[in-house]
């Protein structure tokens, strides 16, 4: 009688193992550079994904502070939130599809290299979309500063490319149109006298 059983079992779990839905292993930003930089500079996004991975993964940004994360689900569990698509709605930014630049042993390595959009200055994460099953699955790491891109504002048309002498400008600017007036009342005061 075991024996029947035990066949009945593994047919099971045969069966169960052929109908599951595959699922792409761990997602996650691996890298990001810069961390701090401003709105047009170039930006590169290092993902890992241990296999089986897609051939790319759309990527978004959002504010660190409307991040999706996850949430309770059943009996002390937490799932990751669920959408239909890359989110490219307000609050997120849809920066591009990270492209698959092949295997470090079992792990896969996909990179985006773009521009930092125009977004306010603050911090923000990145999202990964990852559609292996409908819907598909949010992943955003927000435990780690190295892996958030923090926006600094943008540089006025007329500041110098860094030099750092902008207001070392207009300070000596000031200070010598007031000796100029100071010299001018002096000489003014001298010839009335």
């Amino acid at each position: 009688m075991r024996r029947p059983r035990f066949l009945a079992g593994g047919l099971l779990v045969a069966v169960a193992l052929l109908t599951v839905v595959p699922a792409y292993g761990d997602v996650g930003v691996v890298r990001v550079s810069p961390t701090v930089a401003t709105p047009d500079s170039p930006l590169e996004v290092a993902i890992g994904c241990g296999g089986p991975c897609p051939t790319r993964l759309p990527v978004s940004l959002v504010p660190l502070s409307q991040a999706p994360g996850p949430h309770p689900c059943g009996t002390n569990a937490l799932c990751s939130p669920e959408a239909e698509g890359p989110p490219r709605l307000p609050p997120f930014v849809f920066l591009g599809w990270a492209e698959d630049e092949g295997s470090q042993s079992v792990v896969h390595e996909f990179n985006l290299r773009t521009r930092v959009p125009r977004v306010s200055a603050g911090i923000y994460a990145f999202v990964i979309y990852v559609g292996a099953r409908h819907p598909g699955v949010l992943v955003t790491d927000t435990s780690d500063s190295g892996k958030l891109l923090r926006v600094r504002g943008e540089r006025s048309s007329d500041a110098s490319e860094g030099s750092g002498t902008d207001d070392a400008w207009w300070i000596a600017g000031a200070v010598g149109l007031t000796a100029i007036v100071a010299v001018g009342v002096v000489l003014r005061r001298r010839r009335s006298a």
